[in-house]
């Protein structure tokens, strides 16, 4: 059933939401994220179809009136749990599942939330989809984004959809944002301080705010000493690091000190051989050098005197040959500059003439296009002038008659046609909605039908052998496993129902519902014997099993502590099953120790909600019906069995049944889908039938209306030929300044296509002689390259040298050489003698230390490895002043593993340390920031509440205080109404009047009649509204206990709110009329009775 909605705006109706966004600059409410924008009910309660959109760029405000019955309550219900509310949260149901609409299957909810403006997620589009799919089993949330071209885009699930609401602050359970029938009610009956004290801080969030902060600094103290005391074993660490790897460095370089001094000593005394041995090296190395020089310039001098004698002669001969080559290539260049010159000339001409032969020949074409035109109008002037145009009139005006008639009578006919379609509609719904009960009552009793011939069949197969209820094929694969025994390394088992036995037969039906997927499993101990099993089944056409690979055990799990109270009946405790494997694998899939077992639901319901028993995870009834917990983010579920659940492994009834009642029950449901078919055929007949006929009048229709428009188009051509009649008029002076015109312009063209003939011939001969340049310049070109490659040729060739200088350096070269050679060599010679004095004192030197039982090396060391004598004396003084320091510390010594083991740990602890004080300095000052500014809101809070609630109590003329007491949890509101101070002072003068209203203890709320507490009650509600950060707020019937005077003040009072809170969205449900407000304010929707809706026990509620 569809919902029809009726939509008052100060505005047209037919703005629509892309329109808006072509008028952003005109917009009175400011763009915030997470105001609702739309919302799309199906099937949810008692609503089919209904769809509201909310002008959130007109309108901050909309009340959704209508009366009882209308479903007010209900869309109050989906906005919540559309966003993902709980079923219990809106006291119309404790299941999701309860808030489908009866006799469907699924409900459907999508909330358009706006992402445009302050606080939006960059990530998603301007408009967020909130999709909730409820059916009896499950509900599923999907989050979409709208993309331009206004497809929808799916990303994201219910964990996204958690962020959203937290990133647009939206709490499902504040209960002032969805202020319900009952909780007005509740509030109004039980205004305690407590419960006000309560509601500030819930609404506010200081209670959740204080919480965080306590627990913040519980674990901020716990970090506080866990740095400290990580500092102090830094500190620590680093400190025995140092003195380890001191001692160490002292006691492990001392031997090595020793053994080092020692071989300096040695290296000391073949130092000055050394030193003399590589002077020696090093004149050698000069020496060779200036003998390689001296003979290169040798042999350079020789052949310089000979290139001088060949040079000379050649010379002369080159100058000459250049002389001319140069002169050629002058010439011939000059006549190469002189052709091109010419050429681009012939070019500059070439493109002249072509340009006025394209502008000539674009004049002819100007003139012929005229010339055509002309002619055409000469011979439509000329040809119109021998007809009658006041016939063709008359003529034209008959037909437009005609047409009209034509018309008028299609006209009548599609009226007909629109009539009969309306009548034939509503007995075409019926015969559908009677068509598509009688097909899904067919289809059931098919199934049904279905179900008990397999039933049959198990029961004749169980007859034969009692494992054929596991399935046909099992009996033949258990003799094949005995048979073929040596191919398993342990024997499989299987069927695990087999191994089940109950203590306790009542419970057959839930066991077996609860473990029915498992009932004809085997178990295999490796891969290797399912592999086998595969192979028996696949070998011999055997349907396969359900095969679970897990290896065998031989105790039972020890399941101490993980069951629930033993006052609680669970499917373990009324298993009886002796092979452990099978009880292992039964405890892991379906956690039998915690699931409880209750023989009614209302008592597994009750046990399991609001706080379930210790360690149970879920409850099953005798009726196959299921109980789900509460658990972290899964909320709890009820799940009715709606299928008769019978078990047929576990209880002997099956086995015990007769063969004549399955027989009975075949021919008795054989029998109703023969006549259920009957039905189908009989109304898809009628349908069928009234469908062919509703169809031919819509063609017969859709004909009428095309005929309708041709007739239209028809008299549109008519009118237009009128036009045309009526305007036209004939001249002879036209016609003949036409004539005129066309001989002057076919002059004009015929001068300019002579004119275009001379330009063409003169363009040829320009080209001709062009194309004539460009192969002379070509020629040259080719001539120009080939003389200048002799000159370059002839240029390569000539060398002038001044050849006697050169062979005087050369000389001179060789003479310097042979100086330095002598020289070398007798630097050399004396080097030797020195040399070999030095080795002797070495010798003399080391036979000296091994007196002295000095350890130096055999042999001469290698020189290579002798450091520089003064480094040499330098590491010698610094490694003595080192062994003697050594000597003298006797602390023990840490071995190199320990210390680079040390080493290791200090490092990476201080790595962590400094991780973890960067970690703290930034939480220390993030806490203390906000710690900041959670004190001053918490002081300036109870202030500003008092403050709002004064002023909306002061708009009736009412006195009153409100005082928030932190110290013992309570609100104390105390009220004093212009009625009360007028008959308190009535008596009074003005000064006495003014004195007692200062004296005036203001009165608790008890004193106060009801419609003063309820206008009391929605001033506090408003002042509570303003300490909110919530999107928008909902409130549902608040306005039932008022009476009409309170109602009208607060009415006017929630306006004004709305007008001041632009950045905050409103939605106000009220059975009452609201004329006294003016309309162009905020947004109205009406919802119309839905007849049928209510039971007896809703009619009793309502009334």
């Amino acid at each position: 059933m569809s919902l029809t909605v009726s939509k008052k705006r100060g505005f047209d109706d037919s703005f629509q939401s892309d329109d808006r966004r072509l008028a952003k600059r005109s917009l009175i409410m400011p763009e915030v994220a997470g105001k609702i924008t739309c919302i799309e009910l199906v099937n949810f309660m008692c609503h089919s179809s209904l769809t509201l959109n909310f002008d959130v760029n007109k309108y901050n405000c909309s009340y959704i009136i209508g009366p009882n019955g209308s479903g007010k309550s209900a869309l109050f219900a989906a906005l919540n749990i559309g966003l993902g509310g709980a079923g219990r949260s809106n006291e119309r149901g404790k299941r999701i599942n309860d808030y489908i609409k009866e006799n469907e299957n699924y409900s459907l909810i999508r909330i358009h939330i706006s992402n445009e403006g302050p606080n939006s997620i960059p990530d998603y589009g301007d408009i967020i989809i909130v999709e909730r799919r409820i059916t009896h089993k499950i509900s599923t949330v999907t989050i979409k984004t709208r993309l331009n071209e206004g497809k929808e885009e799916i990303v994201g699930k219910r964990r996204e959809l958690d962020l959203i609401l937290q990133q647009f602050n939206i709490d499902l359970e504040n209960p002032l944002s969805w202020l319900s029938q009952d909780r007005a009610r509740q509030f109004l009956q039980s205004m305690k301080p407590q419960r006000l004290y309560e509601l500030y801080k819930k609404s506010s969030e200081m209670d959740g705010a204080e919480d965080l902060f306590r627990n913040i600094d519980t674990l901020f103290d716990e970090l506080t000493r866990v740095v400290k005391s990580m500092d102090k074993e830094k500190t620590a660490k680093e400190a025995k690091y140092q003195q380890m790897k001191a001692r160490f460095d002292a006691v492990n370089q001392l031997s090595n000190k020793k053994e080092a001094i020692q071989r300096l000593y040695w290296y000391q005394l073949w130092a000055p051989v050394r030193d003399g041995k590589n002077e020696i090296e090093e004149l050698g190395r000069k020496l060779k050098v200036n003998e390689d020089k001296k003979n290169e310039q040798v042999a350079k001098k020789d052949e310089l005197i000979k290139q001088i004698g060949d040079i000379n002669k050649q010379q002369k001969n080159f100058e000459e040959q250049l002389g001319a080559a140069s002169s050629k290539f002058r010439e011939h260049n000059e006549k190469l500059n002189e052709l091109k010159r010419k050429a681009r000339e012939l070019n500059f001409d070439h493109h002249d003439l072509v340009d006025k032969v394209k502008r000539k020949q674009w004049n002819i074409d100007l003139y012929e296009r005229q010339l055509l035109k002309a002619n055409k109008e000469l011979k439509d002037l000329v040809g119109s002038s021998a007809h009658d145009p006041e016939t063709e009139k008359n003529k034209l005006k008959e037909k437009l008659t005609q047409i009209a008639a034509q018309m008028e009578a299609a006209e009548l006919e599609q009226a007909s046609y629109t009539n009969e379609l309306g009548s034939i509609k509503v007995e075409y719904e019926n015969l559908k909605k009677e068509f598509k009960e009688n097909t899904d009552q067919h289809s059931l009793l098919e199934r049904r039908r279905t179900r008990i011939i397999e039933e049959k069949t198990l029961f004749e197969q169980s007859k034969a052998d009692k494992l054929a209820i596991f399935g046909k094929d099992v009996p033949r694969l258990l003799e094949l496993i005995d048979t073929n025994i040596n191919s398993f390394k342990k024997r499989p088992i299987g069927p695990i129902g087999n191994y089940i036995k109950l203590k306790d037969k009542k419970w057959a039906n839930p066991i077996e519902f609860c473990l029915k997927n498992m009932i004809g499993t085997f178990l295999c101990d490796s891969s290797e014997d399912r592999k086998a099993l595969d192979e028996i089944c696949k070998t011999l056409q055997i349907r396969k099993p359900n095969v679970i690979t897990t290896e065998f055990a031989d105790q039972k799990y020890d399941l101490f502590g993980r069951e629930p109270p033993n006052e609680f009946t669970t499917i373990l405790r009324v298993l009886d099953v002796e092979n452990p494997t099978v009880l292992n694998y039964i405890l892991d899939k379906v956690r039998a120790e915690s699931v409880l077992l209750f023989e009614k639901d209302d008592v597994a319901r009750n046990a399991m909600y609001p706080k379930p028993p210790k360690n149970a995870s879920k409850a099953i009834t005798l009726a196959c019906s299921e109980v789900n917990p509460q658990r972290g983010s899964r909320p709890y579920q009820f799940f009715r069995d709606h299928s008769n659940f019978q078990a047929r492994v576990l209880d002997n009834h099956f086995m015990a049944s007769n063969l004549n009642d399955f027989n009975e029950q075949l021919e008795q449901s054989t029998e109703q889908l023969r006549q259920q078919s009957e039905k189908v055929e009989k109304s898809k007949r009628s349908f069928q039938t009234l469908e062919f006929k509703l169809n031919n009048l819509r063609q017969k229709k859709t004909q009428t209306e095309a005929r309708l428009n041709g007739l239209n188009e028809r008299k549109y051509e008519i009118e237009e030929e009128l036009s045309k009649l009526e305007d036209e008029g004939l001249s002879e002076d036209k016609i003949t300044n036409l004539r005129s015109s066309i001989r002057e312009s076919e002059d004009e063209r015929n001068a300019l296509q002579v004119k275009l003939t001379e330009l063409e011939q003169s363009l040829a001969e320009k080209t001709e002689k062009m194309n004539e340049a460009e192969s002379k310049i070509e020629a040259s070109t080719k001539r120009a390259d080939h003389l200048k490659m002799i000159i370059n040729k002839l240029s390569c060739q000539i060398q002038i040298e001044k050849d006697h200088e050169k062979l005087e350096d050369c000389e001179g070269l060789t003479k310097r050489a042979n100086d330095l050679i002598l020289k070398y060599r007798k630097q050399i010679e004396d080097k030797t003698k020195s040399c070999e004095k030095k080795r002797e004192e070495a010798e003399k030197n080391r036979d000296y230390l091994l007196e002295n039982h000095a350890e130096i090396g055999d042999g001469v060391p290698d020189f290579d490895t002798i450091p520089e004598t003064v480094q040499l004396n330098r590491d010698i003084e610094a490694i003595q002043n080192e062994i003697r320091n050594a000597e003298k510390n006797k602390e023990p010594v840490p071995t190199e593993a320990d210390l680079i083991n040390y080493k290791n740990i200090y490092i990476e602890f201080k790595a962590k340390l400094k991780v973890w004080t960067r970690r703290y300095n930034m939480l220390e000052s993030m806490i203390t920031a906000r710690k900041r500014r959670f004190d001053l809101i918490r002081t300036s809070l109870p202030g500003k509440l008092e403050c709002w609630f004064r002023d909306h109590m002061n708009y009736r003329g009412y006195k009153a205080s409100l005082d928030v007491r932190d110290d013992d949890g309570t609100i104390m509101i105390k009220v004093v109404t212009h009625k009360a101070m007028e008959e308190s002072f009535a008596e009074q003068s003005l000064d006495e009047r003014d004195s007692r209203m200062q004296k005036k203890v203001l009165q608790d709320l008890k004193g106060l009649s009801g419609g003063e507490r309820s206008y009391t009650t929605a001033c506090f509600i408003m002042s509570l509204w303003k300490c909110m950060e919530s999107p928008f707020r909902c409130m549902d019937e608040f306005d039932v206990f008022m009476d009409m005077v309170n109602r009208r003040y607060i009415m006017e009072m929630l306006a004004d709110m709305a007008k001041d809170s632009k950045e905050v969205q409103f939605f106000f449900f009220t059975p009452q009329p609201i004329q006294e407000l003016k309309r162009d304010m905020f947004e109205v929707f009406t919802l119309k009775r839905i007849a049928g809706i209510f039971n007896e026990e809703q009619q009793e509620n309502q009334e």
